[in-house]
């Protein structure tokens, strides 16, 4: 990968993490628990105030 490439996908990496922050954080505003769900990846974990939780796995939301 040249250079020109490497700094191009540095800064595409650095977006998508942004825009995923962004997602999570306006679905947190919302309480919107199926996209902070899809914010998270599949059988990842989530711990907030010392309180840990495990989100229910993609497909089995109610």
């Amino acid at each position: 990968m040249s250079d020109i490439e490497s700094r191009v996908r540095r800064l595409e990496d650095r977006a998508e993490s942004e825009d995923l922050a962004v997602r999570y954080f306006l679905a947190s505003d919302f309480d919107d628990f199926d996209a902070i769900a899809d914010a998270i990846a599949e059988n990842g974990t989530f711990s907030a105030g010392g309180f840990p939780a495990r989100l229910p796995a993609v497909g089995s939301r109610t």
